[in-house]
């Protein structure tokens, strides 16, 4: 079997720019596409019974038919001229499969939809859920009896929830930490990922060409703080041989344009370090604990809740390289306030969770503005503390329990039905859902998101929400669930109720 036969995986191409001896070939030398061809003979002729060659057939972003690489275009060419039958030149032969690229196509569970003669597919839960999906009402009409359960509504069966292993008829359906987390951060790519098998990331279908970089993407510098900042921990005095063996690597880029960037990543890693030493946080002493099966209710959660400290008053601690609040990327805050559930839900008694972050609107050489207490202008610090802790009547393990597994049924709604979240619209106002619906559609990142890959560039309010009564009313449950307010008092911190 040969997965991925496809022209950037076998295909000869170019010799690399300074690879002279590939340009300038000599009597003697080996011919690449010659290697190629034989390689394909050798696999030919290792089959015993059958021989499987996978390859792209399509272009997945324009859909356009992609052709064979040279080799296999030629041993079905071979295969041809042998008896193979083919109607016309530019159409599939018979030893050809087209399948669709989506497991869910309608043509991979009809006789003869794809192959001559039976059933593509043995997907039973595809199959299924296809059913469901065609048999909806087109213009998001449903009869009542259809209609989708609403989030303090108990399923009938759980069993469709991801990460089940159990129906409810049985016992507590058990739920993964990770699932919530997901949850939290963008319930519409829970869905989309354990439903429909959707992937929202897409890789650049063009190759990275081989030049020097000259600015890094915002997730490589975050990754390289955190990197460095690791380091640190072990050796305070490491950055400047850390930041070298980097760019002598070519990992960090090099020149005028990459000075301001480099040095931001080294400050932004002492900082986070600085931070954690000004909280009387011993980093090294951070822990994980496995939740074996915690009862929350209808629920078991299972998973590894990270960050524990237990030096001091116990607590959760977080260094996070991004800016932390109430509506950054990835809901920080929430999922602080979810770990927190966790423990106390786990019999962890921990005070409060401690966010050591970027500060905000900080910048490599930013001033502190001169106060009456600090009149002398100097360096603002790189780095910001965000407390989050429970209200006290959630500090009690029943209680924390029963919060949890209430998102724990959001979450396993999430998991069946379409949720969309548009950033603001659902941990905003009621008032202001239209307002931050339409400024969710603006953002620079929003054809990257869940919510476009399933609802397009241009959706309307209306259509999306005001026509499935069923997602404002997980709207209104997933606030209701994470109620988190600024507290002013005690140095400020951010409270769930």
């Amino acid at each position: 079997c040969l997965i991925g036969y496809d022209d950037d995986a076998v295909g000869a191409g170019e010799a690399d720019g300074d690879d002279l001896v590939g340009r300038q070939q000599l009597v003697g030398d080996g011919d690449p596409r010659a290697d190629e061809r034989r390689a394909l003979l050798d696999c030919l002729l290792a089959a015993g019974e059958r021989l499987v060659i996978t390859c792209n057939g399509r272009n997945v972003k324009s859909n356009k038919r992609v052709p064979l690489v040279t080799p296999l275009a030629e041993f079905v060419d071979f295969a041809v001229r042998h008896g193979v039958t083919r109607e016309k030149f530019d159409e599939a032969s018979g030893i050809e499969v087209q399948h669709p690229r989506h497991h869910l196509s309608r043509r991979n569970f009809e006789e003869a939809g794809v192959e001559v003669t039976g059933i593509w597919s043995h997907d039973a839960i595809a199959s299924r859920v296809l059913t469901q999906v065609e048999q909806q009402p087109q213009g998001g009409e449903r009869n009542q009896d259809e209609a989708e359960p609403q989030p303090h509504e108990k399923p009938a069966s759980a069993a469709t929830g991801a990460g089940s292993t159990s129906d409810e008829s049985d016992g507590p359906l058990l739920t993964e930490l990770s699932l919530l987390e997901r949850m939290v951060k963008s319930p519409l790519s829970v869905y989309l990922k354990e439903t429909l098998g959707i992937d929202t990331f897409r890789e650049d279908d063009e190759s990275t060409p081989a030049t020097l970089p000259l600015m890094l993407e915002k997730k490589q510098a975050r990754l390289l703080t955190l990197e460095l900042h690791k380091h640190l921990l072990q050796d305070p005095r490491c950055a400047a041989s850390w930041m070298a063996s980097k760019q002598q690597s070519g990992i960090l880029p090099i020149g005028r344009h990459a000075t301001r960037q480099v040095a931001e990543i080294q400050v932004l890693a002492e900082g986070l370090k600085e931070g954690a030493e000004a909280e009387e946080l011993d980093l090294v002493s951070v822990v994980s604990q496995d939740l074996d099966g915690v009862l929350l209710g209808r629920h078991r959660l299972l998973g590894s809740l990270q960050g524990i400290h237990s030096g001091g008053s116990p607590r959760l601690v977080y260094i996070a390289p991004v800016e932390v609040g109430m509506e950054r990327y990835g809901r920080p805050l929430h999922t602080a306030a979810l770990h927190l559930l966790a423990a106390w839900a786990a019999g962890i008694k921990v005070t409060n969770a401690t966010i050591i972050s970027r500060r905000d609107n900080w910048r490599v050489g930013k001033m502190k503005k001169p106060t009456n207490r600090n009149p002398q202008p100097g360096p603002e610090n790189a780095w910001q503390t965000r407390i989050v802790r429970l209200a006290p009547t959630l500090m009690d393990q029943g209680a924390a329990a029963s919060r949890l597994d209430d998102i724990a049924t959001l979450a396993h709604e999430a998991a069946r039905c379409p949720r969309p979240a548009f950033e603001k619209v659902l941990t905003g106002d009621a008032e202001e859902r239209v307002a931050n619906f339409e400024k969710a559609l603006t953002m620079d990142f929003y054809h990257r998101t869940a919510e476009c890959a399933l609802f397009g560039v241009s959706p309307n309010f209306e259509q999306v929400f005001m026509e499935h009564p069923e997602r404002v009313a997980f709207l209104d449950a997933f606030q209701r669930a994470f109620q988190i307010g600024h507290v002013k008092t005690d140095g400020g911190y951010y409270e769930l109720s």
